[in-house]
């Protein structure tokens, strides 16, 4: 906040989220730890890591690169502004999944999870979850697709405003990814 006071910059935000992760690191190695923290490999568990999760070490880059792509190609073919437009529509229209995605992280996942320990059938737990998720998926896209040029144009000053048609492609577009959050979740 002081930096951000006496300099204004974008730095100061990034100083700041520095400074935040490095109390938050020290205080859970520190005041909050029940026991002593040190590093340590236990050869069992790196070989548990490498077989059982030796395709995250493919899936997640190449899933990264599959999620920018668009960022990737569009930022060679225009102006950095209009990357920043761009950016901003991806942002607000990304909204439904960013939120529908900690839903079933926060709450899908552990549904799922409890239904299979008490000996459950999983089918049955995907059917409701599935249906929900896709009534709110629904709903939060055609809000946005509403709302979202508005929206727009409502936060951000003139210079932004090219950003309100692109959010409903966007947000139309995210119904798919919205589809594979019970999947993903139930596997």
């Amino acid at each position: 906040i002081v930096w951000a006071w006496l300099q204004p910059s974008v730095w100061a935000l990034v100083a700041g989220a520095m400074v935040a992760a490095l109390l938050r690191l020290l205080a859970s190695h520190t005041l909050f730890a029940e026991a002593a923290n040190r590093f340590a490999w236990h050869r069992d568990s790196v070989l548990a890591i490498l077989t059982f999760g030796s395709w995250l070490l493919i899936n997640t880059p190449l899933g990264f690169a599959a999620d920018q792509a668009d960022r990737f190609a569009i930022g060679k073919l225009v102006t950095l502004q209009a990357l920043g437009v761009y950016q901003v529509a991806i942002m607000i229209g990304s909204l439904p999944f960013g939120l529908l995605g900690q839903v079933g992280a926060a709450v899908i996942f552990p549904a799922f999870s409890r239904a299979a320990e008490a000996g459950h059938e999983i089918a049955a737990v995907y059917r409701e979850t599935t249906e929900i998720v896709l009534v709110a998926g629904g709903l939060l896209i055609a809000g946005l697709v509403a709302c979202g040029p508005p929206f727009i144009k409502l936060l951000y000053d003139e210079r932004w405003h090219a950003a309100s048609w692109m959010v409903m492609f966007i947000a139309v577009g995210q119904w798919f990814r919205i589809l594979a959050i019970p999947g993903a979740n139930a596997l």
